[in-house]
């Protein structure tokens, strides 16, 4: 399974704006990134396409990338934190990613909470990915 990196389909001001906007109402750090597949995404193996992107040398190219281009520069190389360095990879043993479909009123309606109630809960930062497949 091969990805393609399309972050400059997302090289806008009104991109940024959302994003920052999201920030700002989640006190967070918001990444959306999207990434073309060679395979066709279904229902079915989204979660495998997924998982595998995450594990791939292009996410955390495309993380690292985002963290510049939004100016904060959290993930650098020669960053630390408390004498702490940036742990690599940036996904660790263990994780495991969930899916999961979403209509557009479902995608509101899981937007709306993000932005008026998971900060209040706790909730920090949101990582956005896009794929699409069969390219």
């Amino acid at each position: 399974m091969r990805f393609t990196g399309l972050s400059g389909d997302l090289d806008r001001p009104a991109v940024d704006a959302f994003l920052s906007a999201v920030d700002s109402a989640m006190n967070s750090n918001t990444l959306l990134l999207k990434v073309a597949t060679d395979v066709s995404v279904t229902a079915k193996n989204q979660w495998h396409v997924l998982h595998t992107y995450l594990r791939s040398g292009l996410f955390e190219e495309m993380m690292l990338a985002a963290d510049r281009h939004r100016d904060w520069y959290n993930l650098s190389e020669d960053e630390d934190f408390a004498g702490l360095p940036n742990e690599r990879p940036l996904i660790r043993e263990g994780f495991f990613a969930t899916t999961s479909p979403l209509r557009y009123a479902g995608f509101v309606a899981r937007l709306r909470w993000m932005l008026c109630e998971a900060s209040v809960n706790g909730a920090r930062g949101l990582l956005v990915v896009v794929l699409r497949g069969g390219c």
